[in-house]
């Protein structure tokens, strides 16, 4: 568990957070109360950027994993393959088979059941893929690796709730498309330029903003363990 880059996904998550709420409420570009600023300017409080709240807390248990994984033998990591292969097989068999009853019954009951068994395999579908691709040959590519390096600030850019409603109902709005002949090149098209708008957008972030930031966090950790281990000698 590594606390310098915890805090520094945290300053990631509230600077894009502050930054995408200076923009669309300073030019009112939406509608707005005093309530939305305080959920908007907290989105760790209020369910904003859910995915990193969420991993934030399971690296809670990352000593406990370590632990787990360093009991399992090579061949019980890729025996995790064909775990994540059978729980696919069995996630898109229970999509087909609710969507097939609802569409029978004309009822949209049994299409949400498909959701929420996707949600219950989720963690096991991550863990199993996870648990084989570690003993996977070593791959590396600096290019790869750029490009990897910024889907965190993709996610936390375009799944911010004020700029999923401008990038997907305002901007070139999806609903207007639908009908189109040209729909499907529609989407993937603005897909693909979000992911690469975002990307620059983090790399500037990751260059300007986090690098100034980690090495300032870098001169103040030593003295931030202390005060860390004077307050814990204290309470013992």
């Amino acid at each position: 568990m590594n606390g310098k880059k915890i805090i520094l996904l945290l300053l990631a998550m509230f600077f894009y957070a502050w930054l995408i709420e200076a923009v669309v409420y300073g030019g009112d570009f939406l509608p707005h109360t005093f309530k939305d600023i305080i959920h908007e300017s907290l989105p760790i409080f209020f369910g904003g950027n859910w995915f990193v709240s969420c991993y934030i807390i399971f690296s809670l248990f990352i000593p406990f994993e370590n632990l787990f994984l360093s009991h399992l033998t090579k061949g019980q990591h890729k025996r995790y393959l064909r775990y994540f292969l059978a729980m696919v097989l069995l996630l898109l068999a229970s999509i087909l088979a609710f969507d097939a009853v609802g569409l029978l019954l004309h009822k949209d009951g049994f299409l949400k059941e498909s959701a929420r068994l996707a949600m219950i395999l989720t963690i096991p579908l991550a863990v199993s893929l996870f648990l084989y691709f570690l003993t996977r040959p070593y791959f590396f590519s600096a290019m790869i690796n750029r490009i990897a390096g910024t889907v965190l600030g993709i996610y936390l850019i375009h799944d911010n709730r004020l700029m999923c409603t401008l990038i997907w109902d305002y901007i070139f709005p999806n609903l207007d498309y639908i009908h189109s002949s040209y729909y499907v090149l529609f989407y993937i098209g603005k897909v693909f330029a979000v992911f690469a708008i975002c990307s620059i957008v983090e790399l500037l972030r990751r260059r300007y903003v986090e690098r100034p930031l980690s090495a300032a966090l870098d001169r103040c950790w030593p003295s931030l363990r202390r005060a860390v281990c004077a307050v814990r000698a204290r309470r013992g």
